[in-house]
Parts: structure tokens; sequence; C-alpha cells
């Protein structure tokens, strides 16, 4: 990974992708062109991402729902862009994988499931609502779930708290953001089922 720079200069990308980089420049469409772009945190983000997939199953069967929610605070920290405090208030979030950092992974032994990285393509109200979560008595982890940009919030709640949660986040959302947010319940079943209730 130290081997991947934090950043590629715009008018470098020839230089690193080759043909690839006129795909890209098309693909996106840059409406402001930006100086730099992010690539290790990015491939930070889906190496550590795969990692994550591979002991998901494990922790699964073993029913280790306090690893299974560190895992899914860990992947939302990759996807998100604003901070909230205890206050609720918004702070800034560094999702930079530098060398500093890297090392730091190294001498600690820690495997990469545990870099969060840095896609960054949360919204502030999802941010919001994981940040909310992950303060709150009996959720286990929370994150962003679909495309991002959008998309909504999965919650790991333990049994029993789901009402308490959903009552607190709706009163919160709307004191921060002014609108109803809406929440499914959706109990996790083995196979195919879909449940909910609304």
């Amino acid at each position: 990974m130290l081997e991947i720079p934090e950043y590629i200069n715009y008018d470098n990308l020839s230089k690193f992708l080759g043909n690839y980089s006129e795909l890209l420049k098309n693909k996106y469409q840059f409406i402001t062109i930006p100086k730099k772009i992010p690539i290790r945190k990015v491939i930070a983000y889906g190496v550590s991402e795969c990692e994550r997939s591979k002991n998901f199953s494990k922790f699964i069967k073993n029913g280790d729902l306090k690893q299974i929610g560190r895992f899914m605070s860990i992947s939302h920290n990759g996807d998100r862009i604003i901070k909230y405090n205890s206050k609720l208030e918004e702070t800034s979030y560094n999702n930079e994988v530098t060398d500093d950092l890297l090392y730091d992974i190294i001498q600690k032994k820690l495997d990469l499931s545990q870099i969060s990285g840095g896609y960054g393509c949360s919204i502030p109200e999802i941010d919001f609502i994981v940040d909310l979560s992950l303060k709150s008595d009996g959720v286990y982890g929370a994150q962003l779930s679909g495309a991002g940009l959008g998309g909504c919030v999965m919650i790991l709640i333990k049994k029993g708290y789901s009402e308490i949660i959903i009552k607190l986040i709706k009163e919160k959302y709307k004191k921060k953001f002014g609108e109803e947010c809406s929440i499914d319940l959706c109990k996790p079943v083995k196979g195919s089922s879909l449940y909910c209730e609304f």
C-alpha cells in the first residue's frame, strides 16, 4: 500500500493510467477539474472492504454481533464526510491514508480490515444518523447502505431497543434538518426472506 501514491495530479493521469486516463476523464466529466485525485485512500477503502467481507461470514456464523457492528462502523468511516461530536455538532473528519498511518498499522500488526480508507460517498444526513445511532445504548453498529450520495443507513440494534432508537432518530433528525426521515424495521433471517413492519 505504501507504493501507491496518496494523490495523483490530474495533469499526470496518463502517466499512471495510460489510455485508461481518457476513459476516466470521459466517464466523470468533471465540472471543476481537480488539481489532484485521491488514489490511496480509495484503494485502501476497497481493499479493506474486501478483507472485512471475508471475515464477516465467520462473525455471522459465530453470532459475534459486536464484531459485526465494529466492522460496520469501520466501513462507514470510509464513506463518511462529516463527524458529529457528542453534542451532535458537525466536526471535520480526516480519512487520509498517509504514510504515517500505514506505518502505525504495520507496527501494531493490524490487518487490512481495520483500515477504513476514504471513499467519501456519504452525505451529512447519513453521517448524522450513523453518529446519533452509535452514541445510543443498544446499537452494535451503523453504516451507509446503497450507492452513496443518498442511500440509507443500516443499524444493527440489540433486541428490545428498536423503538427507542427509532423515536430518538426521528426526533433528532427533524430538529436538525427540519424534515421527517423514514425508518423501516427489518429482522434478519436465515435464507431468503423479507420481513418489514411499517
